[in-house]
């Protein structure tokens, strides 16, 4: 196994724990400020787990890419992701998200999280696992 490929496999696998934990969180209901900040927290983290699980995956393609907007643009090329869109949104959102110290912008933040952002996150989780 080269060094490259190591180090996708080693992402995938933190990347897969961060999506059992937003799993876990997408199923609670009445969640508190704190519980929903703890949730925007582990989507943060995922997020980052996300684009850069990619990047090591598509390295080890021998496609060289360094920055979040050009991973996104060359994961959709390469059909590891469905929605280009979702996923600039996401990029984009990072900003708001680091901004969710009131209930108003939490809960924008948990409704993106769940009702949008999850899903991609998870789909690109299963495509990629089908990789190992």
């Amino acid at each position: 196994m080269s060094d490259k490929e190591y180090k996708w496999k080693q992402r995938l696998t933190y990347f897969g724990e961060a999506i059992e934990k937003l799993q876990a969180a997408e199923s609670k209901k009445d969640l508190t400020f704190i519980e929903t900040a703890g949730v925007i927290k582990i989507y943060e983290f995922t997020f980052e787990l996300a684009w850069k699980t990619i990047r090591d995956f598509l390295e080890e393609k021998k496609v060289d890419i360094i920055f979040p907007r050009d991973v996104i643009k060359a994961a959709f090329h390469y059909e590891l992701i469905n929605d280009g869109e979702i996923w600039m949104d996401m990029l984009e959102k990072r900003k708001f998200m680091n901004k969710t110290f009131n209930v108003k912008n939490a809960q924008i933040a948990y409704n993106l999280i769940i009702n949008d952002y999850f899903k991609e996150l998870y789909d690109v989780f299963m495509k990629l696992k089908k990789e190992v």
